[in-house]
């Protein structure tokens, strides 16, 4: 995958430099000016906006180093807008809880990360429903592993409220619902 980072930053040198060529070329102002306002442009984009959409693609492609090598380029997620913030949080969560089954003897770090990182998601806001309902259905596995049985339900609760017609996240559901029963 492109380099998102590098691509922009070559892009917004670009810009600069061609409004100096034109400068030096005899064009009119208003031609640099525009090359130089587009630099800015994009650079407070990637300031607000950051690398998180696609992050969120990769990682829904299954490609989960991808997705953390782009969301790594985040330069300060506190920079974000709200809810690019909250999508950031959301996958920084999934990322953590994915490293779980990597069996380094750290699962224990990475459950209570995504768990923080989840919350924090939803806390911010999430715009969509069927990401509040990943949300929440990760937050009862990870309850779920800690045998958190009041937690695991409250969670179940809000996955409920918050369900969609997404039938790979229906059957999640249902599979929880059963993991509950036998608590």
């Amino acid at each position: 995958m492109l380099n998102i980072l590098k691509f922009r930053l070559f892009f917004v040198f670009f810009l600069i430099a061609g409004g100096f060529v034109a400068i030096m070329l005899g064009f009119s102002p208003g031609v640099s000016i525009m090359m130089w306002f587009l630099a800015l442009v994009l650079g407070i984009g990637y300031l607000l906006f950051g690398t998180v959409n696609g992050a969120l693609f990769m990682l829904n492609r299954g490609q989960v180093v991808e997705a953390e090598k782009i969301l790594g380029q985040v330069y300060k997620p506190e920079w974000l807008l709200k809810s690019h913030k909250a999508y950031y949080y959301f996958t920084k969560g999934l990322l953590s809880l994915h490293k779980v089954n990597n069996k380094d003897g750290s699962e224990a770090l990475y459950l209570k990360e995504g768990e923080e990182y989840l919350l924090k998601s939803l806390q911010i806001g999430l715009s969509r429903k069927q990401e509040r309902a990943m949300a929440y259905l990760n937050l009862a596995a990870v309850a779920l592993q800690h045998n958190d049985k009041a937690k695991t339900q409250e969670y179940y609760e809000n996955l409920k409220a918050n369900e969609t017609g997404d039938l790979r996240l229906q059957k999640s559901v249902e599979e929880l619902a059963a993991a509950i029963k036998r608590m």
